[in-house]
């Protein structure tokens, strides 16, 4: 059964340049934008059952985020957080997406609650699933744990 699924999937193989970043997608559907986004180690394939049914409904898009899959990795990038958001952020951009659900296994999650955290205008809404807790780090971890520079009344702006 995999293997039929496997090679109704291929077809919706897509390559995008995301600031010069051969960066692989698998796109299907119309409507809202769903990006989902595989855990680390992994790559878009792990969205194989999901992709064509999630197309009924929606924009759907399931990249191979930086160095995983088929996409490239560009010269002073790392695997770090940072790159991987500045990725998909740049990659929405690319698309035309200005803002979308994001759906994230493991990394992915992680990767999905940074881009919510610092990007609440592109998320609509947002479904972390499996992994350690996505908020560490995020400006609601800190606001929580009264880190400097961080006000703990909200907002998530620096003190002075």
């Amino acid at each position: 059964m995999f293997s039929e699924e496997l090679d109704a999937f291929l077809p919706l193989e897509k390559y995008y340049s995301v600031k010069g970043i051969r960066t692989r997608c698998f796109e299907a559907g119309t409507g809202p934008a769903v990006i989902l986004l595989h855990g680390g180690g992994g790559h878009a394939e792990t969205w194989v059952r999901n992709v064509q049914p999630l197309a009924k409904y929606f924009h759907v898009y399931a990249i191979d985020y930086l160095g995983h899959g088929y996409t490239d990795i560009a010269k002073g990038m790392s695997r770090r957080l940072e790159d991987f958001r500045t990725h998909l952020l740049d990659f929405m951009d690319t698309v035309g997406v200005e803002k979308a659900h994001l759906v994230g296994e493991s990394l992915g999650g992680q990767i999905s609650v940074f881009v919510a955290d610092e990007h609440p205008e592109r998320v609509d809404k947002l479904a972390p699933h499996r992994g350690r807790n996505p908020i560490f780090g995020t400006r609601v971890h800190r606001r929580q744990h009264g880190i400097p520079g961080v006000d703990p009344q909200g907002g998530g702006q620096p003190q002075p």
